[in-house]
């Protein structure tokens, strides 16, 4: 028997913040086909094991070339999940052996953007501020 797949032209991971206490994480593949198996896990650092996420909400959209755009996603809360804990996206093709993992930090710091860019925008006042005071 033989089996005809094409891997995925994209495999994105993000999170957005919802709120102060919970956060959308979004895995999303695209141009793949047949229509894979895409699971999102939090990597425990206690016991070294991957824990599905529950409660996913998957998106499946059939493009005109026949290939498909797969979108996983989850909300989840402060307390599920440690701060800077790391999560993987696993994609997998049926009936055939193709597996990718894409693993990313999750940032519980709502404000943890906000920090950054705020040290950066004082950095540059500062260095401004150093400049004109040396001529």
């Amino acid at each position: 028997r033989m089996i005809v797949y094409s891997p995925e032209k994209k495999f994105e991971v993000y999170q957005k913040r919802v709120n102060n206490d919970t956060v959308r994480v979004t895995c999303m593949v695209s141009g793949v086909y047949p229509v894979p198996r895409l699971t999102l896990f939090n990597n425990s650092v206690i016991d070294k094991q991957s824990y599905p996420l529950a409660n996913s909400r998957v998106d499946i959209n059939r493009l005109k070339d026949s290939t498909y755009d797969v979108i996983i996603s989850v909300l989840i809360s402060n307390e599920e999940i440690t701060t800077q804990s790391t999560l993987d996206c696993e994609l997998k093709i049926p009936d055939t052996p193709y597996v990718k993992r894409k693993t990313f930090v999750f940032f519980q710091d709502p404000n943890a953007a906000s920090h950054t860019c705020s040290t950066v925008f004082h950095a540059i006042v500062f260095y401004w501020v150093l400049k004109v005071i040396a001529y």
